[in-house]
């Protein structure tokens, strides 16, 4: 056992972590209110811009383009996606049009 000769030291011997699935979620969902609309990529401009809200709580759904980040580019694509016509405008990527996990590794992620 490591016993320090200076300050108070907490010794942890095991640590057991848990971890569960990965929490579903529909991709461009800025707002997570499960349904993609203008109010998401508002919700991402005011996350970037404003700081409102403070904290995404899905980082996941807000990088609507699934380049790993949020940024403008995401409610531009959101944007696009909503009001765009042409047939050649690019789908979301996947999870949608239905909630799930997501299916490219990033650092981003959700929470409760």
């Amino acid at each position: 056992m490591f016993k320090p000769s200076l300050g108070n030291w907490i010794v942890v011997e095991k640590i057991e972590v848990s971890v569960g699935p990965p929490l579903a979620f529909l991709r461009g969902d800025s707002n997570r209110d499960n349904v993609l609309n203008i109010s998401d990529p508002i919700n991402t401009l005011g996350f970037l811009f404003q700081g409102n809200p403070a904290v995404l709580k899905c980082q996941d759904a807000a990088d609507a383009n699934d380049d790993g980040k949020v940024d403008f580019s995401d409610a531009l694509f959101t944007l696009t996606y909503l009001f765009n016509t042409n047939p050649a405008t690019p789908a979301i990527p996947p999870p949608f049009p239905a909630a799930g996990a997501d299916p490219t590794p990033d650092s981003l992620g959700c929470n409760l």
